[in-house]
């Protein structure tokens, strides 16, 4: 078994945090190795972790499409564009950290409720074309919405 790990400085060369993750090795002649899902958290972990950072720098530099997406009732659109954006990089950062992992897994399970109106309506605005494959697959994001929702609730428990 061999470990890797990542050690990330801030500009000062203090440390910041540490990802370290064991994996195993096989040859050809050991055969394959059954994966074990407890060594493959951290890769899904940053994968993740990836994920929300980017999805929510998108809230920054391309705002005007999801102020089309934004619910009619919910007051100071942009603003609300802003903010979700800004907690979706927190929670993205906040999951690399061991000591803040379940609390940004907490905070991006009730952001990830809090836009299933902006799924819907995303939906809703795409259904008067009829169904094609954009409706098709805003269709089935909905459902995959809480498949993300228990996706983030399992890799931020406790290992």
């Amino acid at each position: 078994m061999n470990t890797e790990t990542l050690n990330l400085r801030s500009p000062k060369g203090r440390f910041v945090f540490k990802i370290e993750h064991q994996f195993h090795t096989a040859t050809w002649h050991e055969g394959f190795q059954k994966v074990n899902r407890a060594n493959l958290r951290p890769v899904f972990r940053v994968l993740m972790a990836l994920f929300f950072i980017i999805a929510g720098t998108l809230h920054f530099t391309n705002a005007s499409f999801y102020l089309t997406i934004m619910p009619s009732f919910l007051p100071h659109p942009l603003a609300l564009v802003y903010v979700s954006g800004a907690f979706e990089i927190l929670g993205g950062i906040g999951v690399l950290v061991p000591a803040c992992r379940r609390a940004a897994g907490c905070g991006l399970i009730a952001l990830l409720i809090a836009v299933f109106p902006a799924n819907i309506k995303m939906f809703a605005d795409h259904l008067h074309e009829g169904f094609s494959l954009v409706t098709t697959v805003l269709f089935l994001r909905l459902p995959l919405q809480f498949a993300f929702i228990i996706i983030v609730d399992r890799l931020t428990r406790r290992d």
